[in-house]
């Protein structure tokens, strides 16, 4: 089974000689509590996250929580957890994927106006997040037969449980909105949009072609 967490990325990477704020810290704390509490548990064969070296060398060459966490577990309970970094590199970047700039310009020349900003992101949740999901599915398709706790970005527990079960695998979410403090940020405006119209199943929309 796939036991799914949903964060804000900050939560992740983390700097040890950076200067934190007392929220940071407490969002910080409260993600390793339930990744802590989820590798005794569950104890997984894998762990999984969407996030690769890339991103953390952005952040002045931060670590992973993940990684560190399972790292200690695999100490005290004398047993090995694979960690795997599911996020594509820009190298890796998948085919058809559409960037953010992308999906406005198709929605600008479908629309022939410029689109409001949520309905760019509902494009963006609804039909480009499912690709990069699919990269991630392949990055775990070899350890489907055991149990994987995977952490990703809050908004995409709706569709990649969704793509999950259309491949005919289990998910459970164990937690979601770690360190999320807005639930009106356009990400989750886009998400809503994409819900009420219906985008969520519409596979073949004009903003994949070209």
């Amino acid at each position: 089974m796939l036991y799914l967490i949903g964060v804000e990325h900050k939560v992740q990477w983390r700097h040890p000689t950076a200067p934190v704020s007392p929220s940071r810290k407490a969002d910080w704390d409260a993600y390793s509590s339930i990744i802590e509490r989820s590798l005794c548990e569950i104890r997984p064969s894998v762990v999984a996250e969407e996030m690769n070296q890339e991103i953390l060398d952005g952040h002045n060459k931060a670590a992973s929580i993940l990684l560190s966490l399972k790292k200690d577990h695999e100490t005290r309970a004398g047993m090995k957890v694979e960690h795997i970094f599911a996020e594509p590199e820009r190298s890796e970047t998948p085919r058809g994927y559409k960037s953010d700039e992308q999906v406005e310009d198709a929605l600008k020349r479908n629309l022939k106006d410029s689109p409001k900003p949520e309905l760019i992101w509902a494009h963006i949740i609804a039909h480009q997040h499912p690709i990069r999901e699919g990269f991630w599915f392949n990055k775990i398709s070899g350890h489907l037969r055991s149990d994987i706790l995977f952490v990703c970005g809050d908004v995409h527990l709706v569709t990649f449980s969704r793509l999950l079960t259309r491949k005919g695998f289990i998910s459970k979410v164990v937690a979601c909105r770690v360190g999320v403090h807005d639930l009106n940020t356009l990400e989750y405006q886009g998400l809503r949009c994409a819900q009420e119209n219906g985008l969520l199943d519409q596979p073949d929309c004009f903003c994949l072609k070209g």
